[in-house]
């Protein structure tokens, strides 16, 4: 490419049908049976408006002919981004379009969509990339004015919106005193098991916002939800009843929880992902909770962490 020093892989795959990896926290991306509903994202419909999409899952889009939707992508250097376009009506004049920025080289463009559409967009450069992604209908003949329907998934380096890190399963590392968890969660606890901290949704409010919970922790036990700066790759670290994820940056409190009685606490609606965070700063959450009869005897615990990028 003329324009950026990057190489790009564009990878299309067109079904009517096609298995989509379940989000944590979340459905699927919406069955394509459902009708479409006003787009809860208005205001991006020219380039200049675009809006920025980090790693998330965004349902219940739409657009119309004369109302195309405008998305910045970002790409971290050496890293691949993968876009999971779901449409849920067939139209003769529904377009998605990729270009390396507003008005530049064209990368990708098709029409005549339906079902899930998976794009990777791939930076092998030693620095970042941004593209502009959209989605409109045209404004001849063949359009009838009716909204189409989609959702969107963004993730990095994977299907997945919110990775999993420091697990606590021993496939990353062993739990301080052999007290290993269920696969993906943190170490064993009193209760026998591992907790997860689980993510969904995306930073929009405007979608509903980011889920944020952490469930089979011990009941009725305090648990606080915090965040750490992640520079660079995550250290696990063997702390307490649990493993500690650290990633080198600034770490900052999102407050306390009580357990209910079934060992859940969320911190949905109240989470803010920008406190005392640049934007596009990638982050890794993690929960520490108590657990006076805990295997270990230190009296406290983790979920295994969770990682995302703060929306610019």
């Amino acid at each position: 490419m003329e324009c950026k020093n990057i190489a790009l892989a564009l990878v299309i795959s067109l079904a009517l049908t096609i298995d989509v990896p379940a989000q944590q926290g979340s459905s699927q991306l919406i069955d394509p049976s459902q009708d479409p509903v006003e787009d809860p994202l208005e205001g991006n419909h020219s380039c200049p408006e675009a809006f920025d999409l980090v790693p998330g899952l965004y349902e219940g889009l739409s657009t119309t002919s004369g109302a195309p939707d405008y998305y910045r992508l970002f790409v971290p250097a050496e890293q691949t981004l993968h876009v999971l376009v779901n449409i849920r009506e067939w139209s003769h004049d529904f377009t998605m379009e990729v270009r390396d920025e507003c008005d530049g080289e064209l990368i990708f463009e098709q029409t005549y969509l339906v079902g899930t559409i998976p794009i990777e967009l791939e930076n092998a450069s030693l620095d970042p990339a941004h593209y502009m992604f959209r989605l409109f209908r045209d404004t001849g003949q063949l359009s009838d004015g009716s909204r189409i329907g989609y959702d969107l998934l963004i993730a990095e380096g994977s299907n997945v919106a919110y990775p999993y890190l420091c697990v606590g399963d021993g496939s990353v590392t062993n739990c301080p005193c052999g007290n290993l968890g269920d696969a993906q969660r943190g170490c064993s606890h009193s209760g026998g098991h591992g907790a997860r901290l689980v993510l969904g949704g995306s930073q929009f409010d405007e979608l509903g916002g980011l889920m944020v919970e952490a469930i089979a922790l011990p009941p009725q036990t305090p648990a606080l939800l915090f965040t750490g700066g992640l520079s660079g790759e995550a250290i696990v670290l063997p702390f307490n009843d649990g493993t500690l994820c650290f990633g080198g940056g600034s770490v900052v409190r999102h407050g306390a929880r009580f357990a209910d009685a079934l060992g859940s606490a969320s911190w949905t609606g109240d989470f803010d992902a920008s406190t005392s965070r640049d934007p596009g700063e990638q982050i890794v959450l993690q929960v520490w909770f108590r657990d006076p009869e805990g295997p270990c005897g230190t009296g406290s615990n983790f979920t295994q962490a969770v990682r995302m990028r703060v929306k610019p």
